[in-house]
């Protein structure tokens, strides 16, 4: 502004040669009035220029800050980037670890799945070797077995035709002397001998055929020969007391024994085998019976002493 000043009084100079007939005070006036108008003007630029450069001055202050917020930010940003990187070395670092412990874990277990298949297929080799071993000593002893069985099978059906036929020829024998059946005693009574070992021998003979396979040789003829032994006997008015299998009852007409059965309910008498057969001659018995009965006793009750109940015990 002051350069301005000196210029403006230069110039009013410059032309007072050819204004010598103006007036002074005009003059002065006039550059009173330009410079109250220039100090105007100057206090409104220098409030000008002084808003703006305070404008200015927020203004950097708001940069500066926001730089300084920036800033931080991203230094924030460097901080967390160089972490991640870490981060990610470690991990990186990590997973190559992982990857290599993986690596040699997988070839470890290929190895011992290697060995694992090896032994498993000699033990799968060795199970069959064994099994075949098994099943060819098995068989063998099977067949041993079986022809034990069948030479047993055999020498059984040998001895049950042999006594088949040691009965037939017994019976044989019995028929040629009913012929004197009827014989009577030094004292005139009947004698009956011969027909109670005639009724011995049905009875047992029966009952031995009641344990031979029916396809034994000679079997059906045998029993034929029984049936008409026993049919003979009871023409002649013997009767063969039929006992086998039956309930055992006190009043029977014979001796008993009796043995243990566990296949019988409790309480329950059977006669389970005749040694001698109840024999009777026209209608009065003229031979008691001797008898096995099998049996399954009751509990026996018996009371102790000092005992409020009584206690049961197997007869």
């Amino acid at each position: 502004m002051k350069r301005l000043s000196i210029l403006i009084c230069i110039a009013l100079l410059s032309i007072a040669p050819h204004a010598e007939a103006i007036n002074t005070d005009t003059i002065y006036n006039a550059i009173a009035l330009q410079l109250d108008s220039i100090k105007s003007t100057q206090t409104t630029i220098n409030q000008s220029l002084k808003t703006y450069i305070d404008e200015l001055l927020q203004h950097n202050k708001k940069i500066d800050a926001e730089n300084a917020r920036l800033c931080s930010i991203v230094d924030s940003l460097m901080v967390e980037c160089s972490q991640m990187v870490n981060a990610n070395a470690m991990h990186r670092t990590e997973i190559n670890n992982r990857l290599t412990s993986t690596d040699a874990s997988i070839k470890e277990h290929a190895t011992h799945l290697d060995n694992t298949k090896s032994t498993v297929y000699i033990a799968v080799i060795l199970i069959v070797i064994a099994i075949i071993a098994l099943s060819i000593f098995f068989i063998l002893k099977i067949r041993r077995e079986t022809s034990a069985i069948d030479e047993l099978q055999q020498a059984q059906q040998a001895m049950q035709e042999e006594a088949v036929d040691l009965d037939s020829k017994i019976l044989e024998l019995l028929e040629r002397q009913i012929a004197s059946r009827n014989k009577t005693s030094a004292d005139g009574e009947l004698d009956h001998s011969l027909a109670l070992r005639i009724a011995d021998s049905i009875v047992r003979i029966e009952q031995n055929l009641s344990n031979i396979n029916s396809s034994v040789k000679g079997y059906k003829r045998l029993a034929k020969a029984v049936k008409r032994m026993r049919e003979n006997f009871q023409s002649n008015g013997y009767e063969i007391v039929d006992l086998l299998g039956k309930t055992y009852d006190e009043s029977m007409e014979a001796d008993a024994t009796f043995v243990q059965d566990k296949k019988l309910k409790t309480g329950k008498q059977k006669i389970s085998e005749v040694v001698r057969p109840q024999v009777k001659y026209n209608g009065s018995t003229i031979q008691r019976a001797e008898i096995t009965v099998g049996q399954k006793a009751k509990p026996k009750i018996v009371m102790q002493l000092g005992d409020s109940e009584p206690e049961q015990q197997q007869v």
